[in-house]
């Protein structure tokens, strides 16, 4: 079962990235079925993997610095990988971003500083799958 939530889950991440690359959006209702990948591998504890959103969501209003289509997406894969494996998602992503960024920007002498976040997210999810 793990594996048929990992091929659906890496088959509408893909999709929600190419969303945020043409479009800067990330549709609600890619969120809604990843969230309810989580009822394949249902495992109580993933619920735990909400306070990370939360806390996201929390920073964004004080410092705005995240959209809110991210967050979404951050809480439906929270929903499904969990707590430790959405940290590790996370900070593979956020990391690849800021380096993509500082080499874009000693390339090109500029760079833009608006950013989507869920092809990084994916690709993070793809190692974690992986690596796990």
């Amino acid at each position: 079962m793990e594996i048929l939530q990992n091929i659906l889950l890496l088959t509408l991440c893909v999709v929600g990235s190419i969303f945020d690359l043409r479009k800067r959006i990330m549709p609600d209702t890619i969120n809604l079925l990843i969230s309810m990948l989580c009822l394949i591998n249902f495992k109580a504890t993933n619920i735990i993997g909400i306070i990370i959103p939360i806390m996201l969501l929390l920073l964004t209003i004080k410092y705005d610095g995240i959209g809110g289509g991210d967050i979404k997406f951050i809480l439906s894969i929270s929903i499904v990988l969990g707590i430790y494996k959405t940290i590790f998602v996370l900070v593979l992503g956020l990391t690849t971003m800021i380096t993509v960024y500082f080499v874009i920007k000693m390339v090109k002498g500029k760079c833009d500083n608006a950013f989507p976040l869920i092809p990084f997210f994916t690709l993070g999810i793809i190692i974690q799958i992986f690596v796990a």
